[in-house]
């Protein structure tokens, strides 16, 4: 059971991240402006420079959850290489995910993308790596 529920989790997120990629530019914009406007009430930052900061940390926040989820529904396989699959599949999906938004409209695949994707990656290997240290002492 607790097997089904780990692959509903990543199945789950995976189609969040795929379902937020495939709104149109204007969608996608006002989401992330509704964020911005929220943090600019209490920190009053340039909109120029809020609204990058806040649309990079969401795609490195996607890919931290992604690692983490794909990280622990593997681990119970004994993959010998279990974080460099694990990132690999993660890395997979950002480039699935850049690729896919060049078909929707007022969106672009970019593979600056896939790399701030891949900085929320290797900070979920990072936690991952301190957790299991501090389990093993």
């Amino acid at each position: 059971m607790k097997k089904l529920i780990k692959l509903i989790l990543l199945i789950s997120w995976m189609i969040i991240i795929y379902m937020l990629s495939n709104l149109n530019g204007t969608s996608s914009t006002g989401q992330s402006n509704i964020i911005v406007n929220t943090i600019f009430k209490f920190i009053k930052i340039d909109k120029s420079i809020l609204i990058p900061m806040v649309r990079k940390t969401a795609h490195i926040t996607e890919y931290f959850i992604l690692f983490i989820l794909i990280y622990i529904n593997i681990k119970e396989y004994k993959i010998k290489d279990i974080y460099k699959v694990s990132i690999l599949l993660s890395i997979l999906y950002a480039i699935f995910d850049e690729f896919h938004q060049l078909f929707i409209n007022e969106r672009s695949g970019k593979v600056t993308d896939v790399l701030i994707d891949s900085v929320g990656v290797i900070i979920g290997y990072l936690f991952i790596k301190f957790i299991n240290k501090r389990k093993n002492k």
